[in-house]
């Protein structure tokens, strides 16, 4: 939704079988109540050099969001999260400890509806929203040899792709390096990962003739949405795929034959003229600079691995006949592979979360329309985060 109160809709049966009425604020709620407890819970297990005991559970804490396509729904949803979030909290402070096995759906509502009735709540402890393309520039930041880089922030998840253009300056003398912010440049496109699930479940169903106005076809097309992503993960991966479906119909999948499927090139047209909207929405003084730098495209998400996103990397792209070099680099910072190479092969799916959690951020305000040598007021300085050119 972009708007109204979301406590005003009740849950349908399907996804609320008791007789207990929830509403989508509630399951919100309940499940940001959740995910709260696990984190600050993970957060009491650290200390820190200047700390004689355990870190403390209230933490400030940012959430990341998309790139809202206006304004008003940024204001409105950025609100909601702000007020869902310190009531997260307190529920979080309320079933401590009682998660694992499940909790009674009536006692959950009446915390919730307590909750709601609260004339305060810690929102203290919530900091601004930041929209994802900025949270993985936080992290995404260079160690290379340039002393000026553009780099495209393109954060692919499963509903949106968002976009992000920054430019990034390294002052030796003062030893700082600074990220500037191109005005126009954080957008969305509404297409992302779970399209691609949708194209290639019914690019299976056509292909067994499967008729989704029987019971039968239902009940296999229902069946195979829960499998799909897995599906997806060994098509890109393996480049071919075997599936059975829940009628025992064997079948097989070629990647190339799924690529050259008319609604994968759509989306991939689509997908493409995202990217080139975000130029085309720059001054010509931006595009100019461009042309004399390789623009460096910094994938993260979900999605970062599809070919159609990977493409978005690579070549050349023209606008208002200025041709713009692509470089792909690996956005995985070097601390990482010092202190967590765990994450390394996951990553891309946490960009957003580890660079959201940074201690500064760069700033969101828009900048100089015209590119004047990287000056303006959308300066952050960015300690020791890097990114390696590899």
């Amino acid at each position: 939704r972009s708007d109204g109160n979301l406590d005003a809709y009740p849950l349908r049966a399907e996804m609320n079988p008791t007789r207990v009425k929830l509403t989508e604020g509630d399951l919100i709620r309940i499940y940001l109540a959740y995910l709260t407890d696990l984190a600050v819970s993970q957060v009491q297990t650290w200390s820190a050099e200047d700390t004689k005991g355990p870190l403390c559970r209230y933490v400030r804490r940012r959430f990341a969001h998309p790139c809202w396509p206006s304004s008003a729904q940024k204001s409105w949803a950025d609100r909601l999260m702000r007020h869902w979030m310190a009531e997260a909290q307190i529920l979080a402070d309320t079933f401590h400890d009682r998660w694992q096995g499940g909790l009674d759906v009536a006692e959950v509502k009446a915390a919730v509806d307590l909750v709601r009735a609260l004339e305060r709540r810690p929102e203290y402890l919530i900091a601004d929203g930041v929209p994802e393309p900025v949270a993985v520039a936080a992290g995404a930041l260079v160690d290379g040899e340039d002393k000026r880089l553009p780099f495209m922030v393109i954060d692919v998840g499963a509903g949106t792709t968002d976009f992000g253009l920054f430019l990034l300056r390294e002052d030796e003398q003062r030893e700082i390096t600074r990220v500037f912010q191109v005005p126009g440049s954080i957008k969305a496109l509404m297409q992302a990962g779970d399209r691609i699930d949708m194209m290639l479940k019914k690019f299976i169903l056509d292909a067994q003739g499967v008729d989704l106005t029987e019971p039968h076809g239902r009940l296999v097309a229902a069946d195979l949405s829960r499998r799909i992503r897995g599906l997806k993960e060994r098509l890109f991966a393996d480049t071919r795929v075997q599936y059975v479906l829940s009628d025992g119909t064997l079948g097989k999948i070629e990647l190339g034959d799924f690529m050259a499927s008319r609604p994968v090139r759509e989306f991939s047209e689509r997908v493409e003229q995202g990217f080139r909207d975000v130029l085309e929405g720059l001054h010509d003084t931006w595009l100019s600079y461009l042309t004399k730098t390789d623009l460096t495209v910094i994938l993260t998400g979900g999605g970062a691995s599809l070919p159609m996103m990977r493409a978005l990397a690579e070549g050349w792209v023209e606008v208002r006949g200025k041709r713009i070099a692509r470089k792909l680099v690996n956005p995985l910072p070097s601390w990482i592979l010092g202190e967590s190479p765990e994450l390394e092969p996951v990553y891309p799916q946490l960009a957003v979360a580890i660079g959201g959690a940074a201690h500064e951020l760069p700033e969101t305000v828009d900048g100089p329309e015209a590119f004047a040598g990287g000056g303006g007021r959308t300066a952050y300085a960015v300690g020791n985060l890097q990114v390696s050119g590899a």
